[in-house]
């Protein structure tokens, strides 16, 4: 999509680009073929899915057959975070022990 207008339509759903790494922004053609015509695009640029992902009238489309992911709560996403914690600080307890490990093992050789 080489021509563009961006447009700040609060109309259409949002959406993550396709690799999932920030919001879309909406952007009104301005090619013959589909003058006005609003679609997707990732705002990150040199991005693999930077500028053209979607028609916004094709995603809302779509978005009307599937399926909600199901919501975390609050006290649930806050578990998950602690066990994120603490799988973090095991995971750099064993690279202590094994940097020592390696360090007294080339120690002795």
């Amino acid at each position: 999509m080489a021509s563009f207008v961006s447009t700040s339509v609060a109309s259409w759903p949002q959406r993550l680009c396709n690799y999932e790494k920030a919001y879309c922004i909406v952007k009104r053609a301005k090619t013959r073929d589909n003058r006005g015509r609003e679609y997707y695009s990732c705002p990150i640029f040199g991005a693999p899915c930077f500028n053209f992902i979607q028609w916004c009238d094709e995603y809302q489309e779509r978005e009307t057959y599937q399926v909600q992911r199901p919501r975390i709560c609050s006290s649930e996403l806050l578990k998950l975070e602690a066990e994120v914690v603490e799988i973090k600080q095991l995971i750099r307890i064993i690279a202590c022990v094994l940097f020592i490990f390696f360090v007294i093992l080339l120690w002795k050789m």
